[in-house]
């Protein structure tokens, strides 16, 4: 197996060098593991979002796995227009090993989004020609808390294969580009390229940025143009089956529709002047960043210039989730700076001609340094989610009991309204409830803004209608009221999660005779309206 993976890294031989490389690696890929499957333990069921990709696996199994024309979610005729992989990929797993939609949700994320520690590695090849900083660059990713935050929720079965196929699609193609005329190459990066586009779409805008400035800057010749127009035709051609189809069922308006819908946050900027664009945890210095920002202004490495440009464009360009997919820059950046640091610790006569693993060996203060942010950036990763309370945002067991009694205890046509989370973090697109209630219920949930990026028409309509309930001055029972009559909505029944914070609250539905009781737990309190004529 150590035979194995040492070839699997590139490592033919069994000197100092390989060894400690080795070493590296393999903590990175380890540690990155247990890091990530901390970060889903202690819950039961995926965490944050994924109810809209559930429901889109159960439409895709129920059909044969045929690619349906709508999704049931939320009884809104919402295009099945979301690109089909890993849909089809988790459905396949289902049928083939009977394994539980939920716990696939659960728990397929953490396992691809591990994978992506080992691409990264071989990425690094096209920007780090030294093993070592290509190690230390593969443990600066492992680490970094966005480069599996995103990845690991139940909304990860997507965005985790899309992410691991666009790092192998960037690390190919720079072998195109580096290399003369080679097929596999060729065939290799647009193999992995289509697998993207059919996985996630913002991991393929995230491709086509890092594809385009690569382009530019290896000084476009004319056999680079011909080898991207002969990958752009494979594309082409391998992704036909799902984009031709949901043209001729809804035409181009889902693809218009999601590719506008994407909030491009500008107050991320602030991250590069305050240099957390890592998301690094706040308890910790950001190492990672702070490397990065030395790696920016090195002139040791002819790649430093290109990874800034790169991942600055990248948050200016890249909506939404882009941030999440740079961190394969961030670190590589950090690499860079972190080697500025160690060659101006070992400038004197004794370790002049050494190579790095000399150095390292013969040098204390550089041995200790490397140790120190190991262990450090392991901790800051390990104790992520419990500074930031991430462990908060996911469903609880009361959560989902209450969704199956609304399920096996309301006619089919019944409309729920999940009153919003009042928590300052919270918005419509981490709203983890109101993702899975449409999914666990099979009913219509009249504040959930997830799917209706498809449906362009509607999607501004349900987030102004979801903000103005979040914020209705007078919260309660008459906010309700004023609510439905204000968008004209009907609605059923009432969910009120949280209950223990929301004591006021619910006590204004107690005393409101339009509102009667029906089930309640620990966390979760659902009422019937009792609409008045």
């Amino acid at each position: 197996m150590i035979a194995w993976i040492r070839k699997l890294i590139d490592l033919d031989s069994r000197n100092e060098e390989n060894i400690f490389i080795f070493t590296i690696v393999g903590l990175a890929i380890i540690l990155g593991a247990v890091v990530r499957a901390e970060y889903i333990s202690n819950s039961d069921y995926p965490i944050n979002d994924g109810g809209l990709f559930f429901q889109m696996v159960e439409d895709l199994i129920d059909n044969g796995f045929r690619l349906p024309k709508y999704t049931t979610y939320n009884l809104a005729n919402i295009p099945y227009a979301y690109p089909p992989l890993a849909f089809y990929l988790t459905g396949w797993i289902h049928s083939c090993f009977g394994i539980q939609l939920l716990t696939l949700f659960q728990y397929l994320p953490v396992v691809v989004s591990s994978f992506t520690i080992l691409a990264y590695y071989y990425f690094t090849n096209g920007f780090l020609d030294n093993k070592f900083y290509r190690a230390i660059a593969t443990f600066f990713f492992a680490m970094l808390p966005r480069s599996f935050e995103w990845f690991l929720m139940g909304g990860g079965v997507t965005r985790s294969v899309g992410y691991v196929f666009a790092i192998l699609a960037i690390y190919f193609y720079m072998k195109v580009s580096a290399s003369n005329y080679k097929k596999a190459y060729i065939l290799l990066a647009a193999v992995f390229s289509s697998l993207t586009i059919l996985s996630h779409p913002v991991s393929s805008l995230f491709l086509a940025f890092s594809i385009t400035l690569l382009f530019i800057y290896s000084k476009p010749t004319k056999i680079n143009i011909q080898k991207n127009l002969i990958m752009a035709i494979i594309v082409i051609f391998l992704t036909s089956p799902w984009w031709i189809t949901v043209i001729m069922n809804h035409g181009v308006n889902p693809f218009i529709g999601a590719g506008s819908s994407g909030h491009v946050n500008w107050f991320e900027i602030k991250n590069i002047i305050t240099q957390n664009y890592g998301y690094e945890n706040t308890y910790f210095l950001t190492i990672v960043s702070v490397l990065a920002l030395l790696g920016a202004f090195s002139g040791n490495n002819k790649n430093s210039i290109k990874l800034t440009v790169l991942l600055v464009l990248g948050y200016i360009i890249i909506p939404r989730g882009g941030v999440d997919f740079l961190t394969v820059y961030l670190a590589t950046l950090a690499t860079i700076g972190l080697g500025d640091i160690l060659q101006n610790w070992n400038t004197s006569l004794k370790y002049k001609y050494k190579n790095i693993i000399q150095q390292i060996r013969e040098n204390n203060k550089t041995r200790i340094f490397l140790l120190y942010i190991i262990v450090y950036l392991f901790l800051a990763a390990y104790t992520y989610k419990y500074v930031e309370r991430k462990d908060q945002v996911r469903l609880t067991t009361y959560d989902f009991l209450a969704m199956e009694w609304i399920r096996e205890n309301t006619e089919e046509d019944s409309a729920l309204l999940l009153y919003p989370s009042w928590d300052e973090r919270r918005y419509w697109w981490n709203d983890y409830r109101a993702e899975w209630l449409p999914a666990i219920t099979k009913r219509e949930s009249v504040t959930t803004v997830q799917g209706y990026e498809w449906l362009p028409d509607l999607f501004a309509e349900r987030i102004i209608r979801y903000t103005d309930l979040r914020f209705c001055q007078q919260r309660g029972s008459e906010c309700i009221k004023q609510w439905t009559e204000k968008f004209d909505i009907d609605v059923n029944f009432i969910v009120v999660g949280d209950r223990i914070e929301k004591l006021k609250l619910v006590e204004s539905f107690q005393l409101d005779d339009v509102y009667d009781e029906v089930y309640r737990n620990k966390e979760i309190i659902v009422f019937k309206y009792l609409i008045e004529d």
